[in-house]
């Protein structure tokens, strides 16, 4: 680098942060979550600076420049590729492939089950989905621009309301509701708003977690009289003779089993182990295609049994609503979070399960499905991340999971805290990079036909 260098083919790394407060920190967060915080000087922070906001003033003598050949060494600053964006985009396919094909092979068991898991595993509703497994709908739990100024589970109650998916004297069932924030907000926004129908219902929550169904009725003590609740496996509890108008499964069926299977099963005379016979038999009678699997692949058998435990409990013009991340043609890929692992949703397969059953099955994504404002921002993934888990607790501080507008960000930790902090960067709500991106989840709605 010499003192012709274009400042504009310098860049600010995507994790760097430089808090100009006192002390002076930089921190440079890596793709890993992994954090380098420096204390720093003045002048450090100036010349960031000037590349962070690709000035091209002559500041670079022999000093600055060997600072600037040490940042990029440690990873704090980049050059810039003018080639960039184009093999970012080229790579995005083969790496979902390498998911499916890495996420088989890690899998050593025939079947993957969380059950014991949401049995025992879950000891904090608050820390679970704070620190485990984020959600889309915890991050908009409360009121949001992107959503009309309200949130996510007003929003979908008012969607399904349009949309004609529950009406007056609805016995309503919540498979897998969480801390039971989903479930109060649907519910308050209905008494609020639809009285007519609210006044009639019946809500049951479902839950196999004993410690978040207890969290489920907490939250809705308010609702207390048409609100019940029940602690089991969705996939073979035994409702006798209850049926249910509209069934709602936000977010749950990542949660459930996995089966990993053979390309041989299906087109060679090979037969399945007796643990995967009836899986087997099973994909063959919804004529899955499978001619895209790689020789090992996964299948979701556990929301396979979900569908099919619909064709039970459904009444005759009821319907059901799946939300879930995934993808209408990648097989299941791992989601390793702190203490399980999630697989997402083939809703290809999905939606094939369900016409076998006789459903009416339609697909769309959240983003549409709710109608999120796409010309919102929020905070987005790593400057989150390097936020909540490195600059804020130096300070003794600390924010919560949520999609964070600069606004809402500003009444979170201080605007004269948050002046003092560059290089943080908001994304619109739709791109991967936003906290939790809503197009990555799609939505089944699912009806007899």
């Amino acid at each position: 680098m010499d003192k012709t260098c274009d400042l504009s083919e310098i860049k600010v790394n995507y994790g760097t942060l430089f808090f100009t407060g006192d002390p002076l920190l930089i921190l440079n967060l890596s793709s890993e979550r992994a954090c380098k915080l420096l204390l720093s000087n003045l002048e450090d922070v100036k010349l960031l600076s000037l590349i962070y906001q690709n000035k091209h003033a002559n500041v670079l003598d022999d000093e600055k420049i060997k600072k600037i050949l040490k940042w990029m060494d440690e990873g704090i600053i980049i050059k810039e590729s003018s080639h960039g964006k184009e093999e970012g985009k080229s790579k995005k396919p083969f790496l979902s492939l390498f998911r499916e094909f890495s996420s088989a092979a890690c899998l050593t068991r025939h079947q993957h089950s969380l059950i014991d898991y949401h049995r025992e595993g879950i000891t904090d509703p608050g820390k679970q989905f704070e620190d485990e497994e984020i959600t889309l709908s915890h991050v908009y739990r409360f009121p949001h621009p992107a959503l009309g100024g309200i949130s996510y589970g007003a929003k979908f109650a008012e969607v399904c309301c349009r949309k004609g998916l529950i009406n007056a004297r609805a016995n309503i069932l919540e498979v897998g509701g969480g801390t039971g924030f989903f479930g109060n907000a649907f519910l308050s926004y209905l008494r609020e708003k639809r009285p007519d129908i609210y006044d009639t219902i019946h809500y049951t929550f479902f839950d196999l977690s004993p410690v978040l169904l207890s969290s489920q009725k907490e939250t809705n003590i308010s609702h207390e009289k048409i609100t019940s609740f029940i602690e089991g496996n969705i996939e073979n509890y035994k409702f006798g003779h209850s049926v249910f108008d509209f069934v709602i499964s936000n977010e749950m069926i990542a949660d459930l089993g996995v089966a990993k299977l053979k390309k041989n099963y299906f087109f060679s005379d090979e037969k399945p182990p007796e643990s995967l016979a009836e899986t087997v038999a099973f994909c063959k009678r919804c004529n899955l295609n499978f001619e895209d699997a790689f020789e090992d692949f996964l299948v979701n058998i556990g929301a396979f049994n979900f569908i099919t435990k619909l064709k039970e409990i459904l009444s005759s013009d009821g319907n059901a609503i799946v939300v879930e991340y995934g993808d209408l043609h990648l097989y299941p890929n791992a989601s390793e979070l702190r203490a399980h692992t999630e697989f997402s949703i083939h809703f290809g397969h999905l939606i094939e399960v369900a016409k076998t059953l006789g459903f009416n099955a339609e697909f769309s994504n959240m983003l549409d499905f709710l109608g999120f404002n796409e010309d919102e921002k929020v905070l987005d993934y790593l400057s989150f991340i390097a936020l909540k888990e490195h600059l804020l607790p130096f300070f003794n501080r600390s924010i919560s999971q949520l999609a964070y507008t600069e606004e809402s960000l500003g009444k979170a930790v201080g605007k004269e805290f948050l002046a003092r902090i560059h290089g943080l960067r908001f994304a619109d709500i739709s791109k991967a990079s936003a906290t939790v991106n809503p197009q990555s989840f799609r939505v089944l709605i699912i009806s007899k036909a």
